[in-house]
């Protein structure tokens, strides 16, 4: 019986599939190859080949969950990495192992946090004695030890990540020694790695091989410091309008029959900026009919509540408040944009007519000048009207989004997966009891990219002791255990600092220290986590007070392939309101001159500028939260600040001073006359000092001076700077 013809051109299509599976899975793993998953950043939209699985040693305890309230073991074999799973702890001469692993692999995040900063990292590879990377973590943050220079290395107040990829053939060993008497195990450290199916072929780095890639290094490091264009070909990629409304809801566009296309840029910019304005519109995206993404405007490009300025490798929030999203979105035939309010569909939604009366039902584009992508002659009416009616729902009246989209065509293959985004979020978790929150649960096959979580802190004390707890395809255990959610972002703990580098930083941090709203990003190229089956993203809440009220919102980002995806999950309005918090009063002087309001009448060296200070809120508090600060002077230097006084009169003048570790020595002057003996303001750390009073003097309700000359550096400053800091002036009337 001969096989029908469909059944032969089945079985031609499933060879040809396998065959070409199979010949990819074949390419050797290389520097240059890992590298260019930075470059070319679409292949990440398919799912990868050669197939690895992402694996974690970190100095988190292996014996721990949570959820079931009992002890288990975390260690699950995995062919070639049983030893990277197990993090051994155990010392090999002066050195303790971070990680020790088999391969074929590839080394692709390290964030370490060692005591006091000390020691000497090394990297072993393929059983050598002689490490591919050594050097003291100082050389290392500071760009000393090649090829981990900037941006692969990040530091930040004593914690250092690193994002270059170190790809090996049979063996990888990370150690740390210490050059102190007695030596402590570093007090934090997570070590990245994919672990490749076994038969994969890897090119292991080598000095040689770092020389011969320079070219590639230096461009990569142009795409991780944001110094790439968009491209901007005529030939091949084009701007398509967005426009979105309550009047507005979906724009759509299709391609040719035959074509595909994908999204490398989306621009929006918000006519509003009131933070929970914003969070009354959520961010819809439709790929050929299926929904993958509903997550609030803002809080899709990595920031919020509000609009944080910053910029990463895969987001940007501009000055102005343009909203960027650079992650690859393809596509078979066509994409919709969507806009909706949190809650129900209005009553009535059902009768299509009326709602067509009432709003247009989209916009398409045609591109005339490209013939790749022209609306197709069917419009499919009946599924665009569905999604229509599932989608409307109302958004704040007055409120409209203008923007673009640039968009190039795709060869979409049996690899190919559509972007995905969704929200989460958990209100009044209770502090006193560790527990586990669902960031994520995902079903299928895919890769899971990126991170954003927000924290609303009600005290001032660090709410992110716990970490990640990562399962891959129905495991029961854990395979990633991470530490501290500062690890996870490769920050300082509990630090109010903002930052924001290529893959991962803090963008919003109100503060004093943890207090208020705070949201962190990181996104996961090199070291994306594949999943055949689905994947659990649990988060551990540990708070260091047993008392505060803390609610985490976040968004995960991945791909998922065409079967599985489907992101229809409807936010309403208790999934979108942004905690309140208590009210913080900010600290405030009677009758202070602040010294940030002062103008500068005359200076020598640098400026002086105005510096916030709401962080060192129990070292001051400073009037205000910020003061006027002078730096990068020397001695002889001199700053005249002018000031006015309520009246005519003698006034006791008493001055609030700023201390800290790089301050110096300064002699102080009203009106040309002397105020004093030359004050010391040193101090080990950053504090407001005491009231000081400057005498009684003269004053006119113009035109008084305040000089400033620098004498010295203090003999305990370190660095030897002469900065200065003034908080402010009270003026006390004397009869």
């Amino acid at each position: 019986m001969q096989p029908s013809k469909g059944l032969t051109c089945l079985l031609v299509i499933l060879v040809l599939g396998l065959l070409s599976v199979r010949t990819e899975a074949s390419s050797p793993v290389t520097l240059p190859s890992l590298l260019r998953e930075f470059i070319d950043i679409e292949q990440i939209t398919r799912f990868p080949s050669p197939t690895y699985e992402t694996v974690q040693a970190s100095s988190a305890s292996r014996r721990s969950d949570i959820v079931r309230d009992e002890a288990i073991s975390a260690t699950t074999p995995v062919p070639g990495v049983e030893s990277a799973v197990r993090t051994p702890r155990a010392e090999i001469g002066t050195e303790t192992v971070l990680f020790d692993g088999d391969g074929p692999g590839a080394i692709v995040h390290l964030c370490l946090r060692a005591a006091e900063g000390q020691g000497i990292l090394r990297i072993y590879l393929d059983g050598s004695t002689n490490p591919i990377v050594e050097g003291s973590l100082d050389e290392i943050a500071s760009g000393r030890i090649a090829p981990i220079v900037a941006p692969f290395v990040t530091a930040h107040e004593g914690t250092l990540g690193i994002d270059f990829p170190i790809p090996y053939q049979s063996h990888c060993r990370i150690t740390l020694a210490s050059d102190l008497t007695e030596w402590s195990a570093p007090a934090s450290y997570q070590v990245a790695a994919r672990a490749y199916e076994p038969g994969t072929v890897v090119e292991t780095l080598s000095p040689a091989v770092v020389e011969r890639v320079q070219p590639l290094i230096a461009e990569t490091a142009q795409i991780l410091k944001g110094e790439r264009k968009t491209e901007q070909n005529p030939d091949w990629s084009f701007r398509f309008p967005i426009q979105l409304s309550r009047e507005m809801p979906i724009v759509q566009f299709d391609v040719a029959r035959g074509h595909s296309g994908l999204i490398s840029e989306i621009h929006l910019k918000p006519n509003v900026s009131d933070p929970a304005l914003l969070r009354q519109v959520i961010l819809v995206l439709c790929f050929d009919g299926r929904v993958t993404s509903r997550v609030p405007l803002a809080e899709f490009f990595g920031t919020g509540p509000g609009i944080q300025p910053y910029r990463s490798m895969m987001t940007e929030v501009t000055t102005e408040g343009e909203l960027i999203c650079r992650w690859p979105m393809p596509f078979a035939q066509e994409v919709a944009f969507a806009v909706e309010g949190p809650g129900q569909i209005p009553v009535g939604a059902e009768n299509d007519k009326e709602l067509k009366r009432k709003h247009p039902l989209l916009s398409l584009f045609r591109l005339r000048e490209n013939p790749l992508f022209k609306r197709r002659e069917s419009r499919q009416r009946a599924k665009r009207s569905q999604f229509f009616n599932e989608s409307l729902v109302m958004i704040p009246e007055g409120i409209s989004i203008e923007g673009y989209a640039l968009v190039k065509p795709y060869s979409w293959t049996q690899q190919s997966m559509y972007f995905h985004a969704d929200w989460k979020s958990q209100h009044e978790l209770v502090s006193s009891k560790p527990q586990s929150w669902s960031l994520a649960e995902l079903s299928g096959r895919g890769v899971y990219v990126g991170t954003t979580l927000l924290a609303s802190n009600s005290v001032r004390d660090w709410w992110g002791r716990g970490g990640e707890k990562i399962y891959f395809d129905g495991r029961e255990t854990p395979r990633l255990i991470g530490t501290d959610s500062s690890d996870y972002f490769a920050l300082a703990p509990a630090s109010p600092t903002l930052f924001a580098t290529a893959l991962h930083g803090q963008s919003r941090c109100d503060g004093p220290r943890s207090f208020g709203h705070s949201s962190l990003y990181r996104w996961r190229i090199l070291d994306a986590m594949p999943f055949n089956n689905g994947l659990k993203f649990d988060w551990d809440v540990k708070h260091t007070n047993a008392a505060a009220a803390l609610s985490l919102e976040g968004v995960n980002y991945w791909y998922a392939d065409p079967w599985h995806s489907e992101n229809a999950r409807r936010l309403d309005s208790a999934d979108v309101a942004i905690p309140s918090l208590p009210t913080r009063v900010v600290p405030k002087i009677a009758g202070a001159i602040e010294g940030e309001s002062l103008v500068a009448l005359r200076v020598d060296g640098s400026s002086p500028k105005k510096e916030n200070l709401v962080h060192f809120e129990e070292a001051g508090p400073w009037s205000g939260d910020s003061h006027l600060v002078w730096q990068g002077i020397k001695p002889g230097n001199e700053l005249v600040l002018g000031f006015e006084a309520p009246a005519d009169g003698k006034y006791q003048v008493v001055a609030f001073l700023s201390q800290s570790f790089d301050y110096g020595i300064h002699r102080i002057s009203l009106n040309d006359k002397p105020a004093g003996d030359p004050i010391d303001l040193f101090s080990p750390t950053p504090t407001r000092r005491e009231p000081l009073d400057l005498g009684v003097f003269d004053l006119k309700k113009e035109g008084n001076r305040l000089s400033v000359r620098v004498v010295s550096s203090s003999k305990a400053a370190s660095p030897k700077n002469c900065s200065f800091g003034l908080d402010c002036l009270v003026l006390k009337r004397v009869p």
